[in-house]
């Protein structure tokens, strides 16, 4: 695959802003753009281990990730209990 192209791919990893995304048999070290980062935003991490997401490259083994797809399942703690 050329530089700049888009592909998707599964996040398998999350560590210190580098998420690594499995597209095909290969892995690339994907950053987040800033307007991930930036202004308002409704959940703490924008993107978990087990998003789909579409990213573009950067080189064979670098790429920015441009967009996280809808989450199909999720998971949420419950509120611990308060004795009454």
């Amino acid at each position: 695959m050329a530089d700049g192209d888009s592909a998707e791919g599964l996040v398998i990893r999350a560590q210190s802003g580098f998420y690594y995304v499995r597209a095909g048999d290969e892995t690339v070290t994907c950053t987040l753009p800033g307007r991930f980062k930036q202004g308002r935003r409704t959940v703490k991490n924008p993107v978990v281990v087990g998003d789909r997401v579409v990213f573009r490259r950067l080189s064979d083994i670098e790429g920015v990730i441009e967009r996280v797809n809808p989450r199909e399942t999720s998971l949420r703690a419950r509120r611990p209990a308060t004795p009454e």
